[in-house]
């Protein structure tokens, strides 16, 4: 029996370890999330893209509330809060789909989705293939290349590809209020540092 228990001992991580992988999480995802303009930018990137109308919904998570996820998908790996000014929060799962190992992040503004993505980090070539097969055909009922494509429902959800050390598919509700906010403080970032630069010069003149 205590030779049973030292093998499960040392097959199960260890609470230092569990923890670890939870606060690098946390800290990944600070910083990558950590301030709005990351956000702006994501769909900066999509709104580049030639758009593809589609008459099937992008994941109907999108607009959902956080209770709503729960419900399906279960207690989180790990789940930020305040991840911004703007306070919204992240919830980020692990889990297989399709046979491959997948991260998952859902984002929340004020309880309703706004951002949901899927990430791969060991897809073979092959595989990048056979999963822009099956996104096309869902949502185009054909199959055609999406690298420079962001497919557009009729709500104005936009889906698009990131192809680089990881795979990762953005399913984004491009109208959600997150980046009606989030474009105003940045405008009034831009007008405020413009207004500190032109003191600034008005001072230097002054006193030259």
């Amino acid at each position: 029996m205590k030779r049973i228990l030292r093998k499960l001992k040392k097959a199960l991580p260890s609470q230092t370890e569990y923890y670890y992988s939870r606060s690098r999480y946390y800290e990944r995802l600070s910083a990558k999330y950590g301030n709005i303009r990351s956000y702006v930018s994501l769909l900066s990137a999509g709104n580049k893209l030639a758009s593809v109308e589609s008459a099937v919904s992008a994941k109907p998570e999108l607009g959902g509330s956080s209770e709503d996820v729960l419900k399906k998908y279960g207690e989180p790996h790990c789940r930020l809060a305040n991840i911004t000014v703007l306070k919204n929060q992240i919830l980020f799962y692990k889990f297989l789909l399709g046979g491959h190992k997948t991260k998952c992040e859902m984002h929340f503004f004020k309880n309703k989705m706004f951002l949901f993505t899927y990430t791969f980090s060991y897809l073979t070539p092959n595989d990048k293939i056979k999963l822009v097969e099956s996104l096309s055909k869902k949502y185009l009922s054909k199959s055609i290349d999406l690298k420079n494509i962001c497919i557009t429902d009729e709500q104005g959800n936009k889906i698009f590809l990131h192809d680089s050390s990881d795979f990762i598919i953005y399913y984004l509700a491009a109208k959600s209020d997150f980046f009606k906010e989030a474009e105003l403080i940045i405008t009034r970032e831009k007008d405020q540092n413009k207004k500190k630069s032109e003191l600034h010069q008005k001072e230097l003149l002054n006193r030259l």
